[in-house]
């Protein structure tokens, strides 16, 4: 009888080894999910809440806030910080061009700078009823196969 050459004998015995051992087994991953809560702790020092405006007496329970990571009170951590605030200072609204009184609720706009609160609120809208309008005149170019200029009006022709 003739030897059987090497790499034969080699893929034999591989296959006769898998054969006589189990399959392994499919890997299990065990994760443990832990959400970490910042810890409440007792104010040492005197501020404002940038959530809810009220002050922060040392002594109070603050802890960190969910997005911002500025010191809250604890009721106030998953609460939304307002982007307006009282003004400190006497001015004028950059939307309006009318005074700011000390006192009164003002916000930063990216466009404009300092404005009233009710001004943000105005420019927020006019720019959404902008978009609003533009996306109806692109549906109706759809629907009636026209096309828009360079300003965005119809071509009649």
């Amino acid at each position: 009888m003739k030897p059987i050459p090497p790499n034969r004998r080699w893929e034999a015995y591989r296959a006769q080894q898998q054969e006589v051992t189990s399959p392994a087994p499919s890997p299990a991953i065990n994760v443990t999910v832990v959400v970490v809560e910042p810890p409440v702790i007792r104010a040492r020092y005197a501020g404002t809440c940038p959530v809810c405006r009220r002050a922060i007496q040392p002594g109070m329970d603050i802890t960190r806030h969910a997005s911002t990571h500025r010191w809250v009170h604890r009721e106030c951590r998953n609460t939304p910080i307002s982007n307006s605030f009282p003004a400190r200072y006497a001015g004028f609204c950059r939307a309006c061009r009318q005074s700011i009184q000390v006192g009164e609720m003002i916000a930063r706009d990216a466009t404009h700078g300092w404005v009233h609160q009710h001004c943000q609120r105005n420019h927020e809208v006019h720019i959404d009823g902008e978009t609003t309008m533009a996306e109806i005149d692109a549906l109706i170019c759809e629907l009636i196969d026209e096309e828009l200029d360079e300003w965005g009006e119809l071509v009649v022709g």
